[in-house]
């Protein structure tokens, strides 16, 4: 079964500093236990980046340099397919 992964757990999971890190790690374990297939859509990958690659605010962006996108996206595809 498929199941589509919101942009918010794919920046939840890229940062391990983040409070529901564990929780997420959690939850994508368990779906890919239960048999999920983990599907991004190509609008989550724009969003991911936008985020992730925006100066850094208190509230909302993580403010990673673009160098280090490419190993953050490399985990999350470790976990998912990316549906374009």
């Amino acid at each position: 079964m498929l199941c589509l992964v919101d942009t918010n757990i794919l920046l939840r999971f890229a940062d391990r500093s983040h409070p529901l890190y564990p929780v997420i790690r959690n939850a994508v374990k368990k779906l890919r236990q239960d048999g999920y297939k983990l599907q991004v859509a190509s609008q989550n990958c724009v969003e991911f980046w936008n985020v992730v690659t925006h100066i850094p605010h208190p509230n909302c962006h993580m403010g990673v340099e673009v160098g280090s996108v490419a190993a953050i996206g490399g985990v999350c595809s470790g976990i998912l397919s990316i549906n374009t």
